[in-house]
């Protein structure tokens, strides 16, 4: 029967040869190891973020956002329709098919494009105001730089960059220093943070993948960080701070309806993420995690379930590739770059015009 006593046993955290015994004896000498326990702190640490964040948004994003001309559109108040109603307590999209069903169930005052009209100011009025989406954005791309600065600074200081065998000779003995110590707790908490926010913030098509990355990201530096597994930890992290950075600024462009500079962003930040997450990440990083370490340790469960995170963000890198080349084809088509996974409730135009005389009703 599973105890406490098993959760801990070495197998599962230590590879083949080496005990907690061993750790014992490398704190004696000086040095430092990483503890479960020093995670809790990122607990107030996020809840204080999202204060933060809420203060730059105010302080900053908006007053940024109106030097830009950024303005929330008036929202029109959708017409009372208890058919439409019930019909958004069972679906969130619009197609055709629900189009000819629910002209069906309406009276013949109802055509296409006035339920068509619905939907669009239905879907507006619970829609975020721009400015709140542009603070957002902003909030991130600036977080995200701050994170990449100072893990550059991490990181390019250490021979396990330039090296990544590094990352496992003489595992776990590694000792902890402050500064990658910092940046696990800033990460964790930031990302805890957006867990906190998530139903809050700008729902996106890829919400399922967003949570689903989310929660493997904090898996994963929560596991790696109880493991030792730092190092390698610290790289994974400031490898995906980076793109990030170019996408949210591009985001932001979007929103200010700056588009030349907004595409400009998107090429940088589409080749950024080729060269980091499907080039660097799975033939550098994987290849360290699942080749490398074995050949200086046997597997043992750490080594499985690390590399079982570190697979579920690759698949979710090549999801999110997959809608860059879409956007990019778009680009190419002349068409002007939007954010892909904003999420288009209904498939519907997005114009609202009211004064257009309204189609025949067909039955």
């Amino acid at each position: 029967m599973w105890n406490i006593e098993s959760f801990w046993d070495e197998q599962h955290w230590l590879p083949p040869g080496v005990t907690w015994a061993d750790l014992e004896q490398f704190k004696k000498q000086g040095g430092r190891i990483p503890h479960l326990s020093d995670l809790w702190i990122v607990i107030p640490i996020a809840l204080i973020m999202i204060l933060i964040r809420r203060l730059f948004e105010y302080t900053i994003g908006t007053p940024v956002a109106n030097s830009l001309g950024i303005k929330n559109a008036r929202v029109s108040k959708p017409e009372k329709c208890q058919v439409l109603e019930d019909f958004l307590k069972h679906r969130r999209r619009l197609d055709f098919t629900d189009l000819s069903l629910l002209l069906e169930k309406l009276d013949e005052s109802w055509n296409q494009r006035r339920v068509e009209r619905w939907f669009r100011r239905k879907k507006a009025q619970g829609a975020r105001p721009l400015t709140a989406k542009f603070g957002e954005t902003m909030w991130r791309g600036f977080f995200y730089t701050v994170a990449y600065s100072y893990g550059s600074y991490v990181v390019l200081a250490n021979s396990w960059f330039w090296n990544t065998l590094d990352c496992w000779t003489n595992y776990p003995m590694h000792d902890l220093t402050w500064d990658v110590k910092y940046y696990y707790i800033t990460e964790l908490a930031f990302y805890l943070s957006l867990c906190f926010t998530l139903f809050s913030d700008t729902i996106r098509k890829d919400f399922l993948a967003q949570i689903v990355h989310h929660v493997a990201t904090i898996a994963l530096i929560t596991f790696s960080y109880a493991c030792g597994f730092t190092r390698i930890g610290v790289l994974v992290m400031w490898l995906h701070d980076i793109s990030d950075i170019f996408l949210e600024i591009a985001k932001c462009f979007v929103y200010a309806k700056k588009q030349v500079i907004a595409d400009h962003l998107f090429n940088l930040f589409a080749v950024i993420f080729f060269i980091s997450r499907i080039i660097y990440f799975p033939f550098v990083v994987l290849h360290t995690t699942l080749v490398k370490s074995m050949w200086l340790y046997k597997p043992f469960f750490g080594y499985y379930f690390f590399n079982f995170l570190l697979a579920v963000l690759q698949l979710l890198h090549l999801y999110w590739f997959y809608l860059i080349l879409e956007m990019a084809y778009n680009l190419l088509k002349g068409k002007e770059i939007s954010d892909t996974r904003s999420e288009d409730e209904f498939s519907v135009e997005e114009s609202d015009n009211d004064n257009l005389p309204d189609a025949k009703k067909t039955k």
